[in-house]
């Protein structure tokens, strides 16, 4: 895909044996001198284990090696995990869309990023290219697709329950 689309000189696939934060904690440690961060990327696509514990801990390491002007991608923000699959998680933590709490406690308030928005189940933020930035836009689009895909989950978990 990344070939038809011209990118493939642009973008570096890597597998990882053990989670996507011991990669970022490697770029960190290759990016650090003089007990300073060199920023690395322009753009982040953060689409992962969709817990508060690892995403929340991606963006903050993701923050640390983002240039300024560059952008971060969070996918799934509405997604929540289901008792089937992950019985032995809390109701409370299962109930939870956790990239969006990521989003909403780490993201928005973080003033090094001045344009933020959601457009179905995505949220965008660029970090500022200023040091300070003057003005913060905050968007959130709320389309008739994010809720139809919220019905037919609900449904589907109901499919699942009659079929059993």
């Amino acid at each position: 895909m990344l070939e038809k689309a011209g990118l493939s000189h642009r973008v570096e696939l890597v597998i990882e044996p053990t989670s996507y934060t011991w990669f970022l904690h490697r770029m960190l440690r290759e990016q650090l001198e003089d007990s300073k961060i060199e920023p690395l990327y322009d753009f982040v696509f953060i689409d992962g284990a969709h817990t508060w514990d690892a995403d929340g801990f991606s963006f903050l390491m993701v923050d640390k090696l983002l240039k300024p002007g560059g952008w971060i991608l969070f996918d799934d923000l509405h997604w929540k995990m289901d008792a089937e699959r992950w019985p032995e998680v809390p109701e409370a933590q299962r109930s939870l869309a956790q990239v969006k709490e990521v989003w909403e406690l780490l993201v928005l308030t973080n003033s090094r990023y001045d344009k933020m928005w959601t457009d179905a189940s995505w949220g965008w933020a660029r970090k500022s290219a200023s040091a300070e930035p003057q003005t913060r836009v905050v968007t959130e689009h709320a389309p008739i697709f994010v809720q139809l895909r919220e019905i037919a989950r609900v449904l589907r978990g109901r499919l699942r329950r009659r079929s059993d």
